[in-house]
């Protein structure tokens, strides 16, 4: 993809890493975050990132995913961090989306998929 292939030192997690720093300085994370919504979390490692470092003003992450597995691997994260006051990760079908968004209406500052951003090319 455009963004691994722009990225230096082009190990994955060190890509990861550079890429989930930018997806959250282009959602203005560093602002006050109240609620942060992330669609398709996969392990959840970035929701733990925005959570605990100071620079990004994220309160509470409410996550997405549709894959059973990842959503317990993430959900242990969470629970070893001692976070599940903060991080709410949930196994859901994307056609029950719209319910969940209807009930964070007004509560959500930010929604982010970082596995979109993968393949996006910046807009500068």
């Amino acid at each position: 993809s455009w963004n691994y292939e722009s990225m230096v030192p082009p190990r994955y997690p060190q890509a990861a890493a550079r890429l989930v720093e930018r997806l959250g300085q282009a959602a203005r994370l560093n602002e006050p975050t109240p609620v942060l919504v992330d669609v398709g979390f996969g392990c959840g490692d970035q929701d733990l990132f925005w959570v605990q470092n100071p620079k990004w003003h994220v309160e509470r992450v409410v996550g997405v995913n549709v894959s059973q597995s990842q959503t317990a691997r993430a959900q242990r994260l969470v629970e070893r961090a001692g976070l599940m006051d903060r991080i709410d990760l949930r196994c859901a079908k994307s056609n029950d989306l719209p319910n969940i968004f209807r009930r964070l209406v007004g509560a959500c500052s930010a929604i982010v998929c970082s596995d979109s951003a993968l393949f996006s090319k910046p807009a500068n």
